[in-house]
């Protein structure tokens, strides 16, 4: 059921928002766009927001929030935000999740789900029909056929060329207008402070707001750092090369991965050259639902597969995509041996067992919305990005390919969308306490950012998961209960025992094929 007033089972009916202050934009009501489970209350709504904070005379947006409310019959009155990453997703499309992962939370305040302008359920929805969201993520196999580069970017400036015929500008959609919108939203709802929990890009969001609105903000919480500056930097590409050999230690000094693939930094260096003296092409057979790229046409290839290229910088990316999130760290020591027997000739490869490796993107079966990311990345990072270093970086090393900049270099240009305010990639100083989590295999939001943000938060604490990749708060429960004693009490010490349990887990193959048909994680 999904209302925005509820009558539960002993008659009290759920409140409507606080009234606003006389000079703040109203706010309206409306039917939450997800399932609300049996004795829980939810709230939805929008604000209308400038188009621009600057002219505010000059046009409007709609930006949605979700109030999950708190099971405390007095919540406390400092509620938590949840900021999605990306930058494209949106928070609504996590809400059933979210009633789960925020159970503790609420026993004491309300958590709000906040859409970014431009996502999810705010209007407009910033998204480009017909280019798929694999077409921008850092894996180049799973593009499929009809990805050519320079479709791509007309087909992005055609999209863009409609929002301007609807009068819709794509650079006010950035960080600091979202900021802006929040602190906004916080006014309209009268809420002296909150907590701000940002995840990947949210962290960028909820750091611009800390600095947009520091008399706002009582705490933050920063999962998995993006850093404030260039993204695409040399030194990002560099940790690819620690986040592989941490691969390979931890595997050497776990016994049952040690034992299912000894030496698995020389099989990955036999690959290295056997991916380098012959690539492999593998004519993929895509699943019954494959979308058509951005020209609309089917799948190219011999009995209409896809064809993929498998260089070796192409299989390194395709590595980083299943490292970049649990349970995908698990399974890279497989993929390691099996690509390298295929390669040598010694095992053959299913359809499935290929869909399985290449196929991952980096949204987890969640929607990007395509606009609303160029326009963040292309003018907070475009401006300040290193464009040499990074392409010397990456024509020095085997590990990349020249793929990994075309987001910066093809699409950015047919996306027009300017460039943010010049002080905008400054680190953000706050005494706001803050809590900092991060896992040692993210290779999307690297631990260095981690470092060079908590730098400059005077109050701030970072926690390393060892076994953990992207999103922390996501795929481990000993964060969230480190996330929820932080906010209930940002000043005191933290339990943080449980962190030692976060250990490095792979999945290794049974012994013995008669004993069983899957492995087990150890």
């Amino acid at each position: 059921m999904a209302a925005v007033a509820i009558c539960l089972g002993l008659g009290l009916e759920l409140a409507a928002p606080a009234p606003a202050a006389a000079d703040a934009p109203a706010l309206q009501s409306q039917p939450c766009p997800f399932p609300i489970p049996f004795g829980e209350a939810a709230q939805c709504g929008s604000l209308a927001v400038p188009a621009d904070h600057d002219r505010p005379g000059a046009g409007s947006y709609e930006v949605f929030f979700a109030i999950l409310r708190a099971h405390a019959a007095v919540p406390a009155p400092d509620p938590i935000v949840h900021l999605a990453g990306g930058p494209g997703q949106a928070m609504s499309d996590f809400a059933e999740e979210m009633w789960f992962r925020t159970a503790a939370d609420r026993a004491q305040r309300d958590v709000i789900l906040y859409d970014m302008r431009g996502t999810g359920q705010s209007q407009p929805v910033l998204d480009c029909a017909g280019i798929d969201d694999d077409v921008i993520d850092a894996n180049p196999a799973n593009d499929g056929a009809s990805t050519d580069a320079t479709q791509v970017a007309a087909a992005l400036a055609a999209c863009r060329s409609g929002y301007a015929a609807q009068g819709i500008d794509v650079s006010q959609f950035d960080s600091e207008q979202a900021a802006r919108d929040l602190k906004a939203l916080r006014a309209a709802l009268d809420i002296e402070r909150w907590n701000l929990v940002g995840t990947s890009y949210g962290t960028r969001l909820a750091l611009e707001a800390a600095r947009q609105d520091p008399d706002g903000i009582r705490s933050l919480v920063l999962n998995s750092t993006m850093t404030m500056g260039d993204a695409f930097e040399p030194q990002t590409f560099d940790d690819r090369a620690r986040i592989l050999d941490r691969l390979f230690a931890d595997c050497a000094a776990n016994e049952a991965c040690n034992t299912a693939f000894p030496d698995l930094k020389d099989r990955f260096e036999a690959l290295r050259g056997q991916l380098q003296a012959q690539p492999m092409l593998v004519h993929v057979v895509p699943p019954p639902d494959a979308a058509p790229g951005p020209s609309g046409g089917p799948p190219a290839g011999p009995g209409g597969t896809i064809p993929v290229t498998l260089d070796f910088p192409a299989f390194v990316g395709v590595l980083m995509t299943h490292l970049s999130f649990q349970p995908g760290v698990e399974m890279v020591p497989l993929y390691i041996d099996r690509i390298g027997k295929a390669a040598a000739g010694q095992e053959t490869l299913t359809d499935s067992d290929w869909r399985e490796f290449l196929g991952p993107g980096l949204l987890q079966g969640e929607g990007l919305a395509i606009g609303l990311y160029l326009s963040v990345v292309c003018r907070e990072i475009g401006p300040v990005h290193d464009s040499e270093g990074a392409a010397a970086r990456v024509a020095g090393s085997s590990l990349f390919s020249a793929r990994d900049l075309d987001m910066l270099d093809q699409n950015c240009p047919a996306w027009g969308a300017g460039s943010a305010r010049d002080d905008f990639a400054e680190p953000v100083h706050s005494d706001v306490p803050a809590l900092l989590l991060f896992g040692e295999y993210d290779p999307l939001t690297p631990p260095y950012w981690t470092a060079a943000a908590a730098g400059a938060l005077g109050n701030g604490r970072a926690i390393a998961f060892p076994g953990a990749a992207h999103d922390v708060l996501g795929t481990s429960l000993c964060a969230r209960t480190v996330v929820t004693a932080f906010i209930r009490d940002p000043e005191a010490e933290l339990d943080t025992a449980c962190v030692e349990s976060q250990l490095p887990r792979f999945f290794t193959p049974p012994q013995d094929p008669a004993e069983a048909t899957e492995g087990e994680p150890q």
